[in-house]
């Protein structure tokens, strides 16, 4: 064998390895990632309707789960029922766990963008409860899901009171002004009402409902001094006036 054969020779092989090498560890990269958020099964999602009104809506953010670091997650939105029906020790915990009565010993502090971070995902859907008024009836509205995930390694921070988000939906005018489509409702007595936190390096789901209407703009969440990502959307612009307002 010539001496340009054996040279030749090498350079194949070196080549076949490190394209093996490669390939191997582009394999192993794609086996070990995981995906950004997990699997949602909502059995509703597909009777769910797009909501549209002409009003100001209340407010209406609750978790979806206590479940934390799951690939696959069932959409929940009776989760303190099933608690207080189960009664078992690790659920109670497991409740407790976001519901402080007693927060003097706890680092907490309001939402702010140095610790919490709000990820509205709109590559997927899931349905969302709306309650009417007195009553047990209820419409499920289209939702994207929503990840409220508290990035501090101290601070545990307050989302709102009992299992309510104070989160509201924002959107913008004609005049690029941020103008909130949702109001917060006004309670007078918050004696004995638990503090529904969340704490440090944790995430919690909830649902930001899709509207249907002639405006097409972009909107966002706000929760306390925290901001997600804009995204676009389709509203009624009287739904801008807070004139307008409709709790149930």
């Amino acid at each position: 064998m010539s001496f340009r054969s054996i040279i030749t020779s090498i350079a194949l092989i070196i080549l076949v390895s490190a394209c093996f090498s490669v390939d191997l560890k582009t394999q192993q990269a794609t086996q070990k990632k995981k995906p950004a958020f997990p699997l949602l099964i909502d059995a509703f999602e597909d009777s769910a309707i797009y909501l549209e009104t002409n009003f100001t809506q209340k407010s209406n953010y609750k978790p979806i789960t206590y479940t934390r670091n799951l690939d696959t997650i069932i959409v929940n939105y009776i989760l303190d029922q099933d608690i207080r029906r189960t009664k078992t020790k690790h659920e109670i915990q497991k409740y407790m766990h976001y519901h402080r009565i007693n927060i003097i010993v706890d680092n907490v502090t309001g939402a702010t963008d140095e610790n919490i971070k709000v990820i509205v995902d709109t590559t997927t859907t899931i349905s969302k409860v709306k309650y009417k008024r007195f009553s047990h009836l209820f419409t499920r509205h289209k939702a994207y899901p929503t990840y409220i995930i508290n990035t501090s390694l101290k601070d545990t921070v307050i989302l709102g009171y009992d299992s309510n988000i104070d989160a509201l939906l924002e959107a913008k005018n004609r005049q690029n002004e941020w103008k909130r489509i949702e109001s917060l409702e006004l309670i007078l007595c918050r004696t004995g009402r638990a503090l529904f936190v969340l704490p440090e390096k944790d995430t919690i789901i909830t649902a930001t409902t899709i509207f249907k209407g002639n405006f097409k703009t972009k909107l966002r969440l706000r929760l306390g001094k925290a901001y997600s990502n804009e995204f676009e959307g389709f509203i009624n612009e009287q739904q801008l006036s807070l004139s307008n307002v409709e709790f149930y």
